[in-house]
């Protein structure tokens, strides 16, 4: 099967070159559909395909139930089936066409998979959309059906799409296996290896990044980073300690301070969440448990060692080490106590950098580029990537078996075992990194569904990024939103909108907020569309002034329609650049004297709403509190029923309050159900909100 598959690669490989393309910026991917014993190109920008057996699916964006997938969503639909000798296909396409809302037309005769088929095309009632199907008989005598649809805009692009699909179909059983070409030998040895052209097929899942400005709890100086098991991940500052964070948000969940620590050099972590930070000043590994660090840390290591530290998953801890006679070697301990001494080759001068490859094996990276495994035969090695380990400052090995390098010269680059190049995820910068942008990277890892992380930091700013395949160009964050959390992409005339999906559920209020993260020059437009894909809100310039620019936009207070999946459209309007998007709750609270709620207002997220139940007469206090005053200058607002305004204040009267917003003695006119908004005049920042009902 292996080399079946491989061959057809091969084969629709070389389609790519002969097969005439519309669109010069189709990338093809091939694709083996298994289960029916065909094969097929792709453009690589579109989702895997979706196998369900004798159906697939093709989309842009693929939802996870096809039917609800929005109709603006481009989208291809095989289907493999018994024809019983059929040659006519024109009801067929007739209502499979129908089925995705379009009406056909002519019928034409085409050449399919080498024999007869037929093609119909048309547009939906409204003209909104475009279909085109294609039909014919496989050599085995099933029928093969091709239906695409995507809006009516996007017809030219889309057809070639379509073309290149329908046209690459080929059948895996008849591929001629090519001749076998030898694999070229590894070099042993060589100063850098080549750094390949285009665009990286990784993009930013998150970025959380501290700077200079926010004070003594930035971490600005950062060494190493680990992945641990239990998702999270750990890094080091200087100043400050030890930083854990949450792998799937990047949110900082805990900062934990060691004073013995002089000079951190390299993190481990095990499947129990213990973290290990080695001090090479003391030739010592400390020990963090149960959110405290142990008293005694483990020794046996000359001083400035151990730079790299791993753990394997039985639990074994190793650590770079040099002894008396100059040589260099790894030490293993368990439960604190060295249980083995691996001595590396006499040609090993410098201490190597450590990882732990996917079968569990302990993998070393020495200064001539040779990658060893330490519970095999240290001194021989596995393979040689073609580079000297003195640039690389950290290493990993993803899923797949690839090396993933921390380079100091040429950022993050992904290899194969022969040294080959295959993806940049993160480049180098002289200042001020963006997106996948780094200047001064010092830790590297991968959790096990292939998303890197790096950390990066020059004592002005601190930053943990990570990278991620599922992330599509020009966005940061995942494509599904979480309630809360901020996610960024960037619109120019290249890319006019970008789309965006999260889970809702019939009756949930909520705002969306899309900002721009610029100088204000990009206008923005952002359309709700529910899960048939029918657009259920939208807005253009923002109605209130909770945003910073007035060409923000904003759907305030929207309750949902029905459940299920939901798309955010956000539109390029005017101008280019950066935005952040958001989508925040509205909060149901039930009344109490003397209620106390905190919450963090920003740049997207400006306002925080509250939904309560009121009684006509009844008299309230509000007091708004900013966390720190010079950060936050808070604004609140009282909305009844009918969506008028009940009170608005800045700035308490009350002066001791300075720039703390109050409103006392609040007489709600009537009964229903009322929103209190606790919101910013100015900055950003964390606040406390008091709730009290009057006697």
């Amino acid at each position: 099967m292996k080399t079946r598959i491989a061959n057809v690669f091969i084969m629709l490989l070389l389609l790519v070159f002969v097969m005439p393309l519309a669109a010069q910026d189709i990338v093809p991917v091939p694709y083996t559909w298994e289960s029916t014993g065909l094969a097929f190109l792709y453009p690589s920008d579109w989702d895997l395909p979706e196998d369900q057996g004798d159906a697939l699916q093709l989309a842009e964006m693929l939802a996870e139930v096809p039917e609800i997938r929005p109709p603006s969503v481009p989208y291809i639909a095989l289907t493999v089936n018994a024809s019983n000798g059929a040659t006519d296909f024109a009801p067929v396409l007739e209502a499979a066409l129908r089925e995705a809302g379009v009406q056909s037309g002519s019928v034409t005769a085409i050449t399919m998979l080498g024999g007869d088929g037929q093609e119909s095309s048309g547009t939906s009632s409204d003209g909104r959309y475009i279909g085109i199907g294609r039909a014919g008989n496989l050599p085995d005598g099933r029928m093969l059906l091709v239906i695409g649809h995507a809006p009516v805009e996007q017809a030219e692009s889309f057809r070639a799409i379509y073309d290149l699909v329908a046209s690459s179909l080929t059948s895996s059983n008849t591929v001629v296996q090519p001749p076998v070409e030898e694999e070229p030998e590894a070099t042993e040895e060589s100063d850098e290896f080549e750094i390949g052209e285009g665009e990286s097929q990784y993009g930013v899942l998150w970025r959380t990044m501290r700077t200079f400005d926010e004070g003594e709890d930035a971490f600005l100086n950062l060494v190493g980073l680990a992945y641990a098991p239990n998702g999270m991940l750990y890094t080091y500052d200087y100043d400050l300690g030890l930083v854990q964070l949450e792998a799937t948000t990047g949110n900082v969940l805990g900062i934990y301070a060691n004073e013995n620590i002089e000079e951190p050099g390299s993190i481990a972590a095990d499947a129990a969440g213990t973290v290990y930070v080695s001090d090479i000043a003391c030739g010592c590994i400390y020990i963090f448990s149960n959110s405290s660090w142990s008293g005694a840390p483990i020794t046996g290591f000359i001083e400035y060692a151990p730079e790299s530290i791993v753990i394997n998953p039985s639990g074994l801890l190793y650590g770079t080490n040099e002894d008396d006679e100059g040589f260099i070697s790894v030490l293993a301990f368990q439960n604190g106590a060295q249980v083995q001494s691996i001595t590396l080759s006499e040609d090993v001068f410098l201490q190597p950098r450590l990882a732990v490859d996917n079968s569990g094996r302990v993998l070393v990276l020495t200064d001539d580029g040779s990658i060893v495994a330490v519970e095999s035969n240290p001194t021989a090695p596995l393979f040689n990537i073609g580079t000297v380990s003195e640039i690389v400052l950290d290493f990993a090995v993803d899923p797949g078996g690839n090396l993933i390098l921390l380079t100091e010269d040429q950022g993050i680059v992904v290899i194969d075992q022969q040294g080959n190049f295959i993806d940049q995820p993160g480049t180098l910068v002289d200042d001020t990194p963006q997106g996948a942008e780094m200047v001064f990277p010092t830790g590297l890892a991968v959790s096990p569904d292939g998303t890197i992380y790096f950390a990066d930091s020059d004592g002005e700013f601190g930053a943990v990024v990570a990278l991620s395949t599922i992330v599509p160009e020009g966005q940061i964050g995942g494509t599904e939103l979480m309630i809360n959390t901020s996610v960024q992409g960037t619109l120019d005339d290249d890319t006019p909108q970008q789309p965006w999906i999260f889970q809702g559920t019939a009756g949930q209020r909520i705002t969306i907020s899309a900002i721009d993260a610029g100088d204000g020059d990009l206008n923005l437009a952002i359309t709700l569309l529910d899960p048939s894909g029918t657009e259920e809100a939208y807005n253009d310039d923002q109605e209130g002034t909770d945003l910073l620019y007035s060409t923000d936009a904003q759907i305030v207070d929207h309750a949902l329609a029905t459940s299920g999946q939901y798309t955010i459209v956000v539109d390029q309007i005017e101008g280019a650049g950066n935005y952040e998007l958001g989508v925040k709750e509205t909060q149901m609270i039930t009344l109490q004297d003397g209620m106390v709620l905190q919450g963090t207002l920003g740049d997207v997220f400006a306002a925080d709403r509250y939904e309560f139940q009121g009684e006509e007469g009844q008299v309230l206090n509000f007091t708004l509190r900013a966390q720190d005053s010079d950060a936050l200058d808070t604004l609140l607002r009282v909305i009844g029923p009918q969506g008028d305004l009940i009170i608005e204040n800045d700035d308490a009267d009350d002066t001791e309050l300075g720039s703390d917003s109050q409103a006392l003695g609040v007489v709600l006119p009537e009964s229903g159900t009322y929103i209190f908004e606790a919101g910013r005049f100015d900055g950003t920042g964390q606040y406390e909100l008091t709730i009290n009902i009057a006697q």
